[in-house]
């Protein structure tokens, strides 16, 4: 009765903090910005022709009528509206009339010329109402001679604002915030001990989902709205299923409890960002694409590089995804998900691992943290190179389980289902093979070597499952693309003196970089993957792990460190042809992102190691670890403002 009792109040006050963060939110940020950066949901706008980018600038055109449909605005309050547009038609060609319409009237009319001007509307108070309709006409339209859309003008912005008066969200908004705000204060009330971190929890979890709801036209896409509820519930419901399981057990200990919170309010979080209608699509609908493909049938795919260079496109993902595509019919949506729920739990897991090898509860939680903390999971992800994201996410859960898997007892079991993740690592990404390959080899060979008789069993299993796993994915996938791999040759070539390099137009091509300019480089991207202030927690990691014994965690370190040496290594040495650099790089990034589990540990244990010293350290280690966490929420934040 006592756990009834506090979870219900702690729903109560996830809802009401969330209302709370709502209100406040749409307090500070009354306006209602429509930014041209990406294309818009359906349901708000019609009439508008894909985005558009240039060096300078992004826009849309629009068709000769375009309307866009704020339904639940707040029409108690007055409202001034400025669209940013131009109408960028030839000397020769009349220019665009244009008029802007409120609820069907005419309000305003303007002369589009060839620099963007602000062209100004009222809406009126319309008490009773919840909607608002604004339309753009241009007359007449203009077709240019290479092009067979008839255009309209070219669209920057368009900018609400209340003339005077507070705004209410929408009452939908409202019902979506407090719903979910009430699932989250349920768990936190279940997992966190102390009324001041449930207090903590609510009111971070309240203005994450405040911030994605007043951004952008989120509060009036029906589209959106409709995940709000059912991915908080699933979350939150997922993190408080498993924690009442575990009663059944024993008690979890607290740090485990946070874990599990934490890892239901990010993955929330990261998958309501990136379905924001602000979100770039960038390439998630080649992945749809990809995934529609499989369910057809198709399953051997490549990608096609310069000098007719391809490589295999493993199919990890979109098999993983397959079964759930009648649930979620968005398959972009679906394989982001999926996406988001393989980091998750490759994060979650890296605190058992720690718990497992070194019984530091402390260093397990700090290590799912500053794994979420890492710039680059948001950069891969962001840029929709899911089949990367998902593989290195597969690769993370393979390694750990070679740590907390129990080969002395059940090793069968253990190392069939160690096979069976590696190999699906394998077959997510053609990048990630050689990667998290020899991360597993490396460590099974440091098992043995170094770890005396208690890993012996751990060392043979290891090696096994990863070997076979490697012979399973090449004869069931990469083994069907041996007309690909003859053309790898034409990826290296030999230094070249700058401006040696002739093209077959007879013009100077770049030549290749030097080894100072390609380590400078893979420095450089590294400082990007992890962010500086990770990085400034590595020293005080390997303080704290001059102490460690080798043991499975310690020897997995070792055999991450070993796949990171060795190809950033060979990147940085091996000579590339200069139309492939770009892809070198990408590759150095892939090589950070396989090591991220490894790095994330490190400075976990140095964030602890800090915590557990003087207060001088104490402060140090918790303003660096509180900086990385802003700058992953920063990053965070960037999918969608």
């Amino acid at each position: 009765m006592y756990q009834l009792t506090r979870t219900l109040l702690g729903s109560l006050a996830g809802a009401c903090a969330a209302l709370a963060a709502l209100a406040a939110f749409t307090l500070s940020e009354p306006a209602v910005v429509i930014d041209m950066d990406v294309d818009l949901p359906r349901a708000v706008t019609s009439g508008f022709y894909p985005v558009e980018r240039t060096k300078d600038e992004t826009f849309v055109w629009t068709m000769p009528l375009a309307t866009m449909t704020l339904r639940g605005l707040d029409r108690d309050v007055e409202w001034s509206c400025r669209a940013r547009l131009r109408g960028a038609r030839p000397k020769d060609v009349p220019p665009a009339q244009v008029a802007i319409g409120v609820d069907g009237v005419t309000v305003q009319t303007h002369t589009a010329g060839d620099v963007y001007e602000d062209v100004a509307a009222t809406l009126p108070i319309r008490p009773g109402s919840s909607s608002a309709s604004l339309t753009i006409s241009a007359t007449p339209p203009y077709v240019p001679p290479s092009d067979p859309r008839q255009l309209g003008v070219m669209l920057d912005e368009v900018r609400c604002e209340p003339v005077a008066g507070r705004v209410a969200p929408p009452s939908s908004v409202m019902l979506a915030a407090g719903v979910s705000g009430a699932a989250f204060g349920a768990l936190f009330s279940l997992t966190l001990g102390s009324g001041l971190s449930i207090a903590a929890a609510i009111l971070l979890v309240s203005a994450g989902l405040a911030s994605l709801l007043t951004t952008g036209v989120a509060s009036y896409s029906r589209a959106y709205l409709d995940w709000i509820v059912p991915v908080s519930m699933f979350c939150a419901g997922a993190g408080a299923v498993l924690t009442i399981a575990s009663w059944r057990r024993r008690p979890v200990h607290p740090a485990g409890r946070f874990v599990l919170a934490f890892s239901s309010a990010v993955l929330c979080l990261k998958v309501l960002a990136l379905l924001h209608p602000s979100k770039e699509v960038v390439d998630a609908i080649f992945q749809a694409h990809r995934l529609d493909s499989v369910l057809n049938g198709n399953y051997f795919f490549t990608q096609l590089m310069p000098g007719g260079v391809r490589f295999p496109y493993a199919i990890g993902l979109y098999v993983t995804a397959a079964p759930w595509a009648g649930l979620i019919p968005d398959h972009v949506a679906l394989l982001r998900i999926v996406v988001l729920v393989a980091e998750t739990l490759a994060a979650a897991l890296l605190y058992v691992a720690v718990v497992r090898a070194w019984g530091d509860r402390l260093a397990g939680a700090a290590a799912v943290v500053l794994y979420h903390a890492a710039p680059l999971s948001y950069v891969v992800i962001g840029n929709a190179n899911l089949t990367f994201a998902f593989g290195q996410s597969i690769a993370t859960i393979a390694v750990t389980l070679a740590v907390i898997a129990g080969f002395d007892r059940r090793a069968l079991l253990a190392t069939l289902g160690l096979f069976v993740v590696a190999s699906l690592a394998f077959l997510s990404h053609v990048g990630v093979f050689p990667l998290v390959g020899l991360t597993l080899f490396g460590t099974g060979l440091l098992y043995a070597f170094f770890g005396g008789v208690e890993l012996r069993s751990s060392a043979r299993a290891v090696l096994i499952a990863s070997v076979l796993a490697a012979i399973f994915a090449v004869a069931a996938y990469y083994a069907h693309f041996p007309e690909v791999w003859r053309t790898l040759s034409s990826v290296s070539s030999a230094p070249q003196p700058a401006g040696a390099a002739v093209d077959s137009a007879g013009r100077s091509a770049p030549a290749a970089l030097g080894v100072v300019e390609r380590a400078t480089r893979a420095a450089r991207i590294g400082v990007d993957a992890y962010g500086p202030w990770l990085l400034l927690l590595v020293p005080l990691g390997g303080m704290a792990l001059r102490r460690r014994r080798r043991d499975r965690l310690t020897l997995a370190l070792a055999g991450w460190t070993i796949s990171f040496v060795v190809f950033l290594a060979f990147r940085v040495l091996a000579p590339v042809d200069a139309q492939f650099q770009r892809y070198a790089d990408e590759f150095i990034h892939r090589v950070y992102g396989m090591t991220l589990p490894a790095a994330a540990i490190v400075t976990a244990s140095g964030a602890a190691w800090a915590w557990r010293q003087n207060i001088a350290w104490r402060i140090v280690g918790g303003a660096v670890t509180l900086a990385a966490v802003a700058a992953g929420t920063y990053h965070w934040a960037s999918w969608f403002r």
